[in-house]
């Protein structure tokens, strides 16, 4: 049994990280449509939700320097390295300084973290508040059009956390947690015994 969880884990995560590319490429495809008719399919995209952000062309970009965990990122501005935390969201340990706390799946999600966003140059959009009481900046943050946060969230490596004042996309994160339980992928494939 054990011989078979993790390459069922590993097809899981390959799922989810295709489903949410087919996502990506539907919208562009129904941008495309959108545009050549002037009217949009309604039901062409179900209930998946937008994952582009029409303003993510005016967002400044920045270097990502590190990764640190799973949900948290050192980024470069103007010279000065700034650790940032993802809004939104709460990934599993791995860089925690109590070794007991730091999970498979903490791991995995710092990997996974990598793999997409170590030495990009990635958009960061604010909210009301700036930094948390440990004096991290803030921010969803954009890699050409995803919005990473709903991508780690949907991909089952961060559980959806609302931390008020910053709300903006509680609702689409909340969705995003939804479609990785239906999926039963990373987390949630733990949580089902998977």
């Amino acid at each position: 049994m054990q011989n078979i969880q993790k390459p069922l884990k590993a097809i899981q995560t390959v799922v989810a990280i295709l489903s949410v590319l087919i996502g990506i490429f539907t919208q562009n495809v129904f941008s495309c449509l959108q545009d050549q008719s002037g009217k949009a399919g309604q039901d062409f995209l179900l209930e998946r939700e937008d994952i582009k952000n029409g303003a993510e062309e005016k967002l400044a970009l920045y270097r990502v320097v590190r990764v640190v965990d799973g949900d948290t990122i050192i980024i470069d501005i103007n010279g000065k390295n700034e650790r940032l935390r993802f809004i939104g969201l709460d990934a599993p340990e791995s860089v925690h300084p109590n070794e007991e706390k730091n999970t498979p799946i903490g791991f995995e999600a710092s990997d996974f973290t990598k793999s997409w966003l170590e030495g990009k140059d990635v958009g960061l959009e604010m909210d009301v508040g700036e930094r948390d009481k440990y004096r991290r900046l803030l921010a969803y943050v954009w890699l050409d059009g995803v919005m990473f946060n709903e991508l780690l969230v949907e991909s089952g490596y961060a559980y959806a956390r609302v931390y008020p004042p910053n709300v903006k996309y509680t609702e689409r994160l909340a969705a995003a947690q939804e479609r990785a339980k239906k999926a039963k992928v990373g987390i949630w494939a733990q949580q089902f015994g998977e």
